[in-house]
């Protein structure tokens, strides 16, 4: 797993952690985790790359424009809801 990877993962944590289940390609762009080794911001289309590898290997899931660390129906729809 390469740090874009990882701080994609992070992303998506930390917001669940604050009851943000699910976030947009531009959320996870906009407040994407820069790591140490690599503090600049990749660019989109490797984020884009990276998403699609993580949701290959099971490791975040697409509902929607949406993207989660959990596999649940309606994940989308509830966020869409709360804000």
């Amino acid at each position: 797993m390469n740090s874009t990877q990882r701080s994609i993962l992070s992303t998506l944590a930390l917001y669940a952690a604050e009851g943000r289940s699910a976030l947009t390609f531009d959320e996870i762009y906009f407040y994407l985790h820069k790591s140490e080794n690599n503090p600049l911001k990749p660019a989109e289309k490797e984020i884009s790359d990276c998403l699609s590898e993580l949701k290959k290997n099971h490791l975040i899931f697409e509902d929607g424009d949406y993207y989660s660390l959990e596999n649940r129906a309606g994940f989308a729809e509830e966020n869409i809801k709360k804000y």
